[in-house]
């Protein structure tokens, strides 16, 4: 992306949630509200994923491999190109010691632009001209049907990315509390079985007043010992315990003091600056004739002493 286009992409997504009027703590709550957001809708398409399976257009060996191992959104760009593959024709150019050229072009239109496939012998591997493998990702129409033509049943490994596929974000991470987790299909499937586990138990509680005040007393309950038990392990220390032992050791002086102090900080507004670019809206040709006739001043006659006359003595 160019720098123009990463700016533009900032601007769409800062203005969903932050103006210009807002202050720099308001900034900062609205700044971390847009990325739970991002993260909610992540994990949203995550979990369709794991639950959902996009039904095949045709039935073409690619597709069932790749409906298995690409992620959904991803799946319906590359069944596209299996589909809009049988509009074209292959033909054989010539060949080099190392390389096979191909040119492809659209049926029945003569004026549509030639693509060129060259196969490496060597390093066993299809590239085309137009070069959109390497700019999206997935193999593009062209090298599809080369593929296809010489009878491949399987998508070969190189041409499959894992940055688009369900398994992507295999491996351990830490989360936000420092604790490893591993976000593979199993814990996305077990997730999803806990929600519609807890939505069979929603709908139950609903159908008297005594069940709605059970489920409401036990979810509170569960919370409870579920947070309990994260501060217990995690051994979080709480921002008063923090705060009580740096006040021990340092006095506002700097110097070296024994006991407990406070600190009470403020934070001001950072001062406003003119921005590059900003000043007043250019005016246009009629209008800056106008403006001129309206504070020209008027000719005053040294004869007959009228103000707004065309002569002067």
């Amino acid at each position: 992306m160019s720098s123009s286009q990463r700016a533009e992409s900032g601007h769409a997504f800062f203005k969903k949630f932050v103006s210009k009027n807002n202050s720099l703590m308001d900034f900062m709550i609205q700044f971390g509200r847009g990325l739970v957001r991002q993260r909610h809708e992540e994990l949203m398409a995550a979990h369709k994923d794991v639950i959902e399976k996009p039904k095949l257009r045709i039935n073409h060996d690619f597709l069932k491999q790749m409906v298995d191992i690409y992620t959904k959104e991803m799946y319906y760009k590359f069944e596209a190109k299996v589909c809009d593959s049988f509009n074209y024709n292959l033909q054989f150019v010539r060949e080099t010691d190392n390389h096979y050229v191909y040119q492809i072009q659209r049926k029945k239109l003569g004026a549509s632009k030639v693509r060129e496939i060259v196969y490496n012998k060597d390093l066993n591997l299809v590239s085309c001209s137009c070069k959109k493998f390497k700019s999206v990702g997935i193999p593009c129409t062209h090298i599809i049907l080369y593929l296809m033509k010489f009878d491949a049943e399987i998508l070969p490994d190189k041409y499959i990315l894992k940055m688009w596929t369900k398994s992507a974000k295999s491996g351990i991470m830490d989360d936000d509390k420092d604790m490893q987790i591993t976000p593979d299909n199993s814990y996305l499937l077990m997730r999803s079985q806990f929600i519609q586990s807890s939505l069979d138990l929603v709908d139950k509680s609903l159908v008297c007043e005594e069940t709605r005040m059970m489920f409401t007393d036990g979810l509170c309950s569960i919370n409870e010992q579920i947070s309990q038990f994260l501060s217990s392990r995690m051994g979080v220390m709480s921002f008063t315990e923090k705060s009580n032992s740096i006040g021990s050791n340092i006095i506002g002086d700097g110097t070296s003091a024994h006991g407990s102090c406070t600190f009470q900080n403020s934070f001001n507004e950072p001062n406003q600056v003119r921005a590059k670019g900003y000043g007043k809206r250019l005016k246009g040709g009629k209008e800056k004739s106008i403006a001129k006739v309206k504070n020209k001043r008027e000719r005053h006659c040294h004869g007959c002493g009228k103000v707004g006359q065309s002569h002067d003595k």
